[in-house]
């Protein structure tokens, strides 16, 4: 198993002293690609902090970093504040359903809560971007994502296109996914912004891509989940290379979306990816398509009907997950290149996958399936989506026909996947599961890193009190209590008098542990004697 990179370290633990409050009077700035990392992973976290907690943060972020891009979620206009005193070339925006909707009731009493608008409600996205960007970012911004991850995105004021295209001339990648955009504002946005180079309206109220051959230098379009009526002139775009119709995994068969380009006799003749993953596309229609456009190299059709699909052109790469080698294979693409979404979907068919008897384990999938799950672990700290899927993979591993493969070297990779998880995630009902997962894989391991695991259950035991959780973790450190050795460093950042205190409240109601407890409480007390 490769180590993480220099850079995914660094990035780790500094990620982690910034939320526990460290470098508040650092003045030393990281570099740009560090301080774009560093936030990425920062800004899941800071979400959830407290008020104070978040101001605090931000602050020392303020002081040190030096990002080109940053992606916010939205609530209202504070929450993208910090983009005011930066220079960036990159910027998300995902606005929240509730942006901008609360209001003061001024009829009512001082202290009635804000009353919720019910009509429609239109966020003026351009007074928004022209309130927070510096004069520089608006100059150099080169790409706005204002995707939505929810049902129903934004509706951004009517006339928006030409006022931003104005704002924002270095504008040539505009990602509008899962908002209210009709025919007029499509129309509005291929006159206004000409120099486009990656447009995304998936998902969105177009019915129609006429307007877009304005849009001479496009060659990326991503137009999934749509029911289009007209395509005709995306034909004329002479630069497009690719062309992405994803649809939502989970989505109802979305076949249909897909008709007026399987059954066109048009060609795009410089096209080179094709991403149909989710559409409900079958082997024959693919095969159509791929005739059409000799000049394809790859292809994503994961989530599909597919079986067995072999293109008729060598050089075409196809990524499927019609079997775990394939999953596994689509996984560590789809992580190479940063695909979320693609990482998303194959996590939930593997999971899915997993759930089922298996049978085939050609090409050592399992063991490099652990090992790929344990590097994504740190990576993604901090994204509650993807840690419950990774999660959920480590535990669909833990069956009878995968264990009885597995050398002990891979047992305790996953072993560490599972406590990974554990301290890196909040408390939830999983938690439970998973200690159970990992009782049955540390049952049959030899020489387990029992004193990191006993750390662990030992921390988590004096933090919970979910007692589903607790007698999970009593389970673990009943069964490796005769090997632990409390001199080892593991235990050092243990607060073993408030673990003390801890074991002596709950021994009265423990039944089936108390013997448990009881040694442990006699080892602490006598190992803090101990000169």
């Amino acid at each position: 198993m490769n180590p993480p990179s220099l850079l995914e370290s660094s990035v780790l633990n500094v990620a982690r002293y910034l939320v526990e409050g460290y470098y508040k009077n650092e003045k030393n700035k990281l570099p740009r690609e560090l301080s774009n990392e560093v936030f990425r992973m920062v800004n899941r976290k800071r979400c959830v902090l407290g008020e104070e907690k978040q101001k605090e943060l931000d602050e020392t972020l303020e002081q040190i970093l030096l990002p080109s891009k940053m992606y916010f979620i939205a609530e209202c206009e504070k929450d993208i504040s910090l983009v005011g005193n930066q220079r960036i070339e990159e910027l998300g925006i995902e606005i929240a359903f509730n942006f901008g909707r609360n209001v003061r009731n001024d009829d009512g009493p001082p202290n009635k809560k804000p009353r919720t608008e019910s009509q429609v409600f239109s966020t003026d996205i351009v007074s928004l971007l022209s309130n927070n960007l510096t004069p520089e970012s608006q100059e150099f911004l080169q790409i706005l994502d204002l995707s939505s991850d929810q049902l129903f995105g934004a509706r951004f004021k009517n006339g928006w296109a030409d006022p931003m295209s104005r704002l924002l001339p270095s504008l040539t990648t505009l990602k509008l996914e899962s908002n209210s955009i009709d025919d007029d504002a499509f129309m509005d946005i291929c006159l206004n912004f000409p120099g486009l180079m990656v447009l995304d309206i998936s998902r969105t109220h177009v019915m129609s891509l006429t307007g877009i051959e304005e849009l001479t230098g496009l060659y990326d379009l991503s137009i999934g989940g749509m029911y289009l009526e007209d395509i005709d002139e995306m034909y004329k775009l002479p630069f497009l290379k690719i062309l992405r119709m994803r649809c939502r995994s989970r989505e109802s068969n979305m076949m249909d979306s897909l008709k007026p380009f399987v059954h066109s006799d048009k060609t795009l003749r410089s096209l080179e990816l094709f991403d149909c993953s989710n559409s409900g596309i079958n082997n024959q229609s693919l095969r159509k398509i791929e005739a059409r456009h000799p000049t394809l190299t790859k292809i994503f059709a994961t989530g599909n009907p597919l079986t067995g699909y072999v293109p008729d052109n060598s050089k075409v790469k196809v990524i499927l997950d019609d079997t775990f080698v394939a999953c596994f294979n689509a996984l560590q693409y789809y992580e190479k290149v940063s695909h979320q979404a693609g990482t998303i979907d194959i996590l939930e068919t593997i999971s899915d996958k997993l759930e089922e008897p298996v049978e085939e384990f050609e090409e050592r999938w399992p063991q490099n399936l652990i090992r790929a799950l344990h590097q994504m672990i740190p990576k993604h700290e901090g994204d509650r989506r993807m840690a419950r899927l990774i999660s959920s993979c480590c535990s669909g591993l833990v069956c009878d026909e995968i264990l009885e493969v597995l050398e002990d070297g891979d047992k305790r990779v996953l072993i560490e996947s599972f406590l990974r998880i554990i301290e890196c995630h909040e408390q939830n009902e999983r938690m439970s599961w998973l200690w159970d997962d990992m009782n049955m894989v540390i049952e049959i391991t030899q020489n387990p890193q029992t004193d990191r695991i006993y750390s662990v259950a030992l921390n988590y035991f004096s933090l919970t009190d979910n007692e589903d959780i607790k007698n999970s973790c009593l389970e673990t450190l009943n069964n490796l209590l005769d090997k632990i050795d409390l001199q080892s460093d593991f235990y050092k950042k243990l607060d073993q008098k408030k673990l003390l205190i801890k074991m002596k409240k709950v021994l009265p109601d423990i039944s089936n542990f108390g013997e448990v407890i009881e040694e442990l409480i006699r080892l602490f007390e006598s190992n803090n004697k101990s000169p």
